[in-house]
């Protein structure tokens, strides 16, 4: 996350051909994380499929949501 930030912004790139690349390498990360979470053999997530979103959203999106508003916007 250092290196995109530095190079989003001390180095000159085009950012609109650089965010389809931002957008894939989050997405990945997420997916990949919450497919860790889903397949961990101690079973971390609860058993209950509504408290998985819950857990997953407050841990996840919500402060993915927050990181990028706070270096983004």
């Amino acid at each position: 996350m250092i290196i995109l930030c530095v190079t989003h912004y001390y180095f000159p790139i085009d950012r609109n051909k650089i965010f389809p690349y931002y957008f894939f390498f989050f997405a990945f990360v997420f997916i990949f994380k919450v497919f860790f979470y889903l397949f961990h053999k101690n079973k971390i997530l609860p058993e209950k499929w509504y408290y998985k979103f819950l857990y997953i959203c407050t841990l996840q999106i919500a402060p993915l949501l927050l990181l990028w508003k706070l270096l983004f916007f």
